[in-house]
């Protein structure tokens, strides 16, 4: 049996394309609804803290709000129930934006409304 190179080179790229387009589609969140997920739109509240946003299996998923009784309000991605991508959140006129990687802070940017 004879292999053609250029053509298993071809098919092989091809199905690499899509499987990045369909992990691409699957992180974006796109198909929630047609999985058997239970994903619903959820205020959760609390001791100390007000969550808004989705809850898929019952954890955190997709953007959220969280707003602490202290005044901390935040705009955070989860992912599986942890945090995941970019973040803002703002206490006392002081705004900080940045970005979590496996559920840590990788980046912040700390400004104050005063300048």
């Amino acid at each position: 049996m004879k292999f053609n190179l250029r053509v298993c080179k071809k098919v092989s790229f091809s199905i690499l394309i899509v499987l990045l387009f369909l992990s691409g589609l699957y992180a974006l969140g796109t198909f929630d609804a047609y999985l058997a997920r239970s994903v619903n739109e959820k205020n959760y509240e609390t001791g100390g803290f007000t969550y808004t946003g989705k809850l898929l299996d019952g954890m955190f998923t997709g953007e959220g709000e969280i707003s602490f009784d202290d005044g901390l309000k935040c705009v955070v991605n989860f992912k599986a129930g942890t945090f995941s991508g970019k973040f803002s959140c703002t206490y006392e006129g002081c705004d900080i934006k940045g970005i979590f990687r496996d559920d840590n802070i990788s980046e912040a940017e700390i400004t104050s409304g005063s300048g």
